[in-house]
């Protein structure tokens, strides 16, 4: 609202930093594949790296497949692809530029639904 008018922009970019921080490092431990009880940002630094050799290998293969893969996705979505311009009459290029706007719309969903089949079929 409008008392955010009233905070400097420093601050807001050191907060918003802050968080994404704080965010990325509750899932590393769930990247590795490790089970820890943590308190706080360093106890989960400090808990990861002591505990790597915990790691389950097939967690963190598909975590950094499934990260790739979005970035690749968000990828096509930015694309301007020559083929398919909007004035575009063909039923073919409509549907390929159709299909394009929802997998970069939809991307995370898409990324979630097949890794936890992959998931579920692998380890049950």
């Amino acid at each position: 609202g409008f008392i955010i008018n009233f905070i400097s922009q420093p601050v807001i970019s050191g907060f918003t930093s802050a968080a994404a921080i704080i965010i990325a490092s509750s899932q590393l431990k769930l990247l590795f594949g490790l089970r820890l009880k943590t308190k706080g940002l360093i106890d989960t630094w400090v808990k990861v790296f002591s505990n790597i050799q915990d790691l389950r290998w097939q967690d963190l293969t598909l975590g950094l497949i499934c990260i790739v893969v979005l970035f690749l996705l968000k990828e096509v979505g930015s694309v301007r692809w020559s083929c398919l311009d909007n004035n575009s009459r063909s039923v073919r290029q409509r549907v390929l530029r159709n299909t394009i706007f929802y997998l970069s719309a939809g991307r995370n969903a898409i990324v979630v639904i097949i890794s936890s089949v992959i998931a579920y079929y692998l380890d049950g």
